[in-house]
C-alpha cells in the first residue's frame, strides 16, 4: 500500500491487498518543531462481489475527520462517529436519506474515541483528555456517564444488554516515559538512560529526519535501559531528538 500527501494536512492510504486481516499502520509525523507517532488500524474484507456506493451526502462531518467509528443497530440504523481538528467529537446517523448531527459536539477532548451502542440504541462514547471519560446520548444532548475512569489509552467500550457499559483500555498511570540526554552539548556521541523501551528519530532544525531506527539496548535490568548513539559525522548545530514508544513520546 502507497502513502501519498493530498493536501496540507491530509494524505491517502491506497493500495490492493489480496488477502483479508486486519493490518495494523504507524504513522510518524512532523510540522518541523515537533513529531508525534500516530497508531491505527485497516481492516480489508472481500466485498464479495458486490460493488460499493456511497451512502447519503459526501463529506457530512465537519472538516477533515479521524477517529472514526461506525456502528449499526439492530434495524440497520447506521451511526458516525469523528473526531475534527478542533478536537471536538460528533455523531451523526443517517435517518430520511441524509446524515444529521445527534446532540451537541463532546469539546474540549482529545482526538481520540470509541463508541458502541446500547440494545436499545443508545450510543456511548468513551474519550480521552488526560483522563478517559465516558459520555451517553440522553436523547437530545450527551452528557458524562459517571466521574473520570482512569488514565490510559487504547480504550474501547461496549455495551451489556442490560445496559452497562463496560471500558478497556491500556493503563499508563505507572508507565512514566524518563529520558535523559548527556553529555548535552556533544560531539555526536551521546547516552540516553531511560526506564522503558522506544524507537528514535533524530531532525536537524529544518525538521528534517536525520537518523532513525530502535534504540539499541546497552544495559537492561531493573527496568532501566541505557542506549548510546554515535553521529560524530553531524556538523555542528542543533538537532532535535524524539524517542517514543506505543504510550509516551
Amino acid at each position: 500500500m502507497t502513502l501519498t500527501i493530498t493536501g496540507e494536512t491530509t494524505t491517502s492510504l491506497i493500495g490492493t491487498p489480496t488477502t483479508e486481516g486486519t493490518y495494523p499502520v504507524t504513522l510518524m509525523v512532523s510540522d518541523g518543531n515537533s513529531s508525534e507517532q500516530q497508531y491505527f488500524e485497516v481492516e480489508v474484507v472481500d466485498s464479495g462481489g458486490v460493488d460499493w456506493h456511497v451512502v447519503g451526502q459526501e463529506g457530512f462531518t465537519d472538516g477533515i475527520a479521524s477517529d472514526v467509528n461506525l456502528e449499526i443497530n439492530s434495524i440497520g440504523v447506521p451511526y458516525v462517529m469523528s473526531a475534527n481538528s478542533n478536537n471536538e467529537i460528533s455523531v451523526y446517523t443517517f435517518e430520511n436519506d441524509s446524515w444529521s448531527l445527534l446532540g451537541n459536539k463532546i469539546t474540549g477532548e482529545q482526538g481520540q474515541a470509541a463508541m458502541a451502542l446500547a440494545p436499545d440504541s443508545t450510543p456511548y462514547i468513551i474519550t480521552v483528555n488526560c483522563l478517559l471519560k465516558v459520555y451517553k446520548y440522553d436523547g437530545s444532548n450527551w452528557t458524562q456517564v459517571g466521574g473520570t475512569v482512569g488514565n490510559g489509552y487504547h480504550m474501547d467500550i461496549t455495551v451489556a444488554n442490560d445496559g452497562t457499559p463496560y471500558v478497556s483500555y491500556m493503563d499508563v498511570t505507572n508507565n512514566n516515559f524518563n529520558i535523559i540526554v548527556y553529555p548535552n552539548p556533544n560531539s555526536g556521541h551521546c547516552i540516553v538512560p531511560s526506564n522503558n523501551t522506544g524507537k528514535f528519530q533524530l531532525f536537524d532544525i529544518q525538521g528534517r529526519v536525520i537518523s532513525e531506527g530502535i534504540l539499541e539496548i546497552v544495559d537492561a535490568k531493573s527496568n532501566n535501559y541505557t542506549y548510546t548513539f554515535n553521529h560524530s559525522n553531524l556538523s555542528k548545530g542543533l538537532y532535535l531528538l524524539s524517542i517514543a514508544n506505543e504510550q509516551k513520546r
